[in-house]
């Protein structure tokens, strides 16, 4: 019965160091992550606003996207890869 307690003990210790371990080298990745979290949080409004801004000056709106199926698009995107040696032909948007 007392090495099961000690063995308890002796779990509950390595248990604690780990923690200690792990909280120690991920504090900077924590750190980091809350940062960009943060900064995405306050300029995410500013850029809807850049993005409302623009699209009144550049009226009337073009959209350089074509609609087709996905698989047709990337049959041809892969035809025209193969035939220009690898190089998309580039798009005037």
């Amino acid at each position: 019965m007392r090495d099961g307690l000690r063995r308890q003990y002796v779990l509950a210790g390595v248990l604690l160091v780990l923690l200690v371990a792990a909280t120690f080298l991920l504090r900077a990745v924590i750190g980091t992550a809350f940062f960009a979290v943060t900064v995405a949080y306050v300029l995410y409004p500013l850029r809807e606003q850049l993005l409302d801004r623009g699209s009144r000056a550049a009226s009337p709106r073009r959209c350089c996207r074509r609609p087709s199926s996905a698989s047709s698009s990337s049959r041809s995107r892969s035809r025209r890869s193969r035939s220009t040696g690898g190089a998309a032909p580039s798009s005037p948007c």
